[in-house]
């Protein structure tokens, strides 16, 4: 029998075993440590990195429903509305005049506020069921269906961050964010009129489009909906059934991340509310 110089049951081996046992342990865990050190660390960074772009974001939509609500507070307290909506007209002429007038102040306000490429319609209901209509040539309110609908009362002084489809004639299939105020008379204080603003959908997507790396962002409302998305298909959608998007609605931290698996492959989402 042929006899190594080195048996693994030799005192020389078990020496060996153990000086290198205990030479590698240490390695072997601070290996671990620091690798649980840096994926803590990159965790971190990507997470403050998206929180960032979030809040970015945010601040962009957040402006841009301030200045939607200023556009509705401008035409509900404008001067040159409450005269057509109470002044008594002898010829039909004069007051199609004065509404082109205040159409162009309207559309004037609008372009320096930046905003006219997001409005879809502009409807003004006077209390005597007369009306007429601001804003693109290629759509046409539907008054009747607005009444029935009830828009006036459900969207008064409302943020514009619920889509509901156009009550359009043309435009049936079409997403817009309704807002409404009651119009009164500065003078009486009585009620004269109704000023219904429906934006366009893709209001909050555009911002989103011009960033970068902004595929995977979604603005959601508090009912679920989806309100912007690079991907104009999903806007509208309603995702209050999705795990995650419930489970961000459902936690009271503004801030944070939680983490899911979809078809095996794990998932980060973060939230700015």
């Amino acid at each position: 029998m042929k006899h190594f110089p080195l048996s693994v049951h030799s005192f020389k081996m078990k020496l060996l075993i153990s000086l290198l046992t205990i030479g590698l342990l240490p390695l072997v865990s601070i290996s671990v440590f620091y690798q649980h050190f840096l994926d803590v660390r990159i965790t971190k960074d990507i997470e403050s990195a998206s929180i960032d772009r979030l809040r970015y974001t945010s601040y962009d939509i957040r402006r841009q429903m301030e200045i939607s609500d200023q556009l509705l507070g401008w035409i509900t307290y404008n001067r040159k509305l409450q005269e057509i909506l109470t002044a008594n007209y002898s010829e039909k002429y004069e007051k199609q005049l004065d509404i082109i007038q205040f159409s162009s102040y309207a559309t004037e306000y609008a372009i320096n506020a930046n905003i006219e490429n997001n409005i879809f319609k502009i409807l003004i209901i006077e209390d005597n069921g007369e009306s007429f209509q601001i804003g693109n040539v290629r759509s046409l309110m539907d008054q009747d269906a607005i009444k029935d609908a009830r828009w006036a009362e459900t969207y008064n002084h409302s943020k514009a961050d619920q889509l509901v489809l156009s009550k359009d004639i043309y435009a049936k299939d079409t997403y817009v964010f309704p807002v409404s105020s009651r119009i009164y008379n500065d003078l009486t204080g009585a009620p004269i009129g109704w000023c219904i603003i429906a934006f366009c959908n893709d209001m909050y997507s555009k911002n989103l489009v011009n960033g970068s790396n902004n595929q995977n962002i979604y603005l959601i409302n508090p009912s679920g909906q989806c309100i912007g998305h690079t991907d104009f298909s999903m806007i509208g959608a309603d995702m209050s059934q999705d795990s995650m998007i419930r489970e961000i609605l459902n936690t009271q931290d503004s801030i944070g991340h939680i983490t899911a698996n979809r078809s095996h492959t794990p998932l980060i989402a973060h939230y700015y509310r």
